[in-house]
């Protein structure tokens, strides 16, 4: 059976992972952090379940549907709820091969994964009734919402309709608004405020802001932020402007803020520019996001090398890398 370094290898978007415990025991969680006066969001994916799908024939795409495409006997009822079990509600087509066209990294398999078909009806008021039930039942506040790059160009805007009514009870009690933010990887300042206008989710990753601000702390020209900036208006509707967007440093797949910082740095040279790289986040517009690690000085590496625990672990690299603040844990 495959195995998912990643974590979004879902079958089942009913339960919480049992390496994490039980929907009970996320429910307390919730709990705890309301009482504490914060606000829970939940990583998502709408674009892709585990890979349950099989080809006959070697897929790669090719913009058709791969007639050789089936579940295995044993799998028919691996994935939960049952839409997931049809066919049907997948587009079928192989593996990405070119990111770059907008057809193929949209409907073919991200990294071997089944591509849903979010076209269909039955996959917008599934992923509704799912994701609702997390708010509804289980506290949840918010969503940041992965590969929102690879839907179709209607689905958001129909999702999210859905999602406000089905939650519009549960938030009006709470005297919120619910929240999301969808993971839109693109470094255009035009495509991402684009992406604000065209879909009906409140907030976008600011993939343009982080380059910036990390070359403005390496040392580099203010040129690169001011010119991210100079493009806030674009943002602007009547309920949205670039305050909400989500700033970031570094991230799972790119690497850490200091890994991206570190160049030919010393240990004191990177020192200064991570905290100053936090300076520049914290305190310009938009929400700052912090990736877990980087306030205990995390450096790590690009993609799978930022994901380390931190805590004992038995990964020897990850037990010996360089931190910024201190010795290896």
């Amino acid at each position: 059976k495959q195995q998912s370094s990643h974590g979004y290898f879902v079958t089942d978007f009913t339960k919480i992972d049992p390496h994490w415990g039980t929907n009970a025991d996320f429910k307390n969680v919730t709990d705890c952090a309301h009482r504490l006066g914060m606000k829970v969001i939940l990583d998502i994916v709408v674009n892709h379940t585990g890979d349950i799908i099989q080809y006959g024939a070697k897929a790669d795409y090719n913009g058709t549907v791969n007639n050789s495409a089936y579940i295995p006997e044993d799998l028919k009822n691996a994935k939960a709820p049952a839409f997931l079990n049809d066919l049907s509600n997948y587009h079928n087509m192989g593996p990405i091969k070119n990111w770059n066209n907008k057809a193929e990294y949209q409907n073919g398999d991200f990294g071997g994964l089944d591509d849903l078909k979010t076209e269909n009806q039955a996959v917008v008021d599934g992923f509704a009734d799912i994701y609702s039930m997390w708010v509804n039942d289980y506290g949840v506040d918010g969503f940041r919402i992965d590969t929102a790059k690879h839907v179709d160009d209607q689905f958001f805007t129909r999702w999210w309709t859905e999602m406000v009514q089905k939650t519009q009870a549960t938030m009006t009690a709470r005297g919120q608004k619910l929240f999301a933010f969808g993971e839109y990887y693109d470094g255009s300042t035009s495509t991402l405020s684009g992406y604000i206008h065209k879909q009906g989710l409140p907030s976008v990753l600011d993939f343009a802001f982080q380059p910036a601000a990390i070359g403005y702390a390496q040392g580099g020209d203010a040129s690169g932020l001011a010119n991210v900036f100079k493009a806030d208006n674009d943002y602007l509707t009547p309920t949205k402007s670039a305050y909400n967007l989500i700033n970031f440093l570094g991230n799972h797949d790119m690497g850490r803020a200091a890994y991206l910082l570190r160049g030919a740095m010393t240990l004191p040279e990177l020192r200064k520019a991570d905290l100053f790289a936090h300076d520049v986040m914290f305190l310009t517009r938009g929400i700052p996001s912090i990736f877990y690690g980087d306030e205990v000085g995390m450096i790590g590496g690009g993609d799978k090398a930022a994901r380390q625990d931190m805590f004992s672990t038995m990964v020897k690299t990850w037990k010996e890398e360089d931190r910024v603040w201190g010795d290896p844990i």
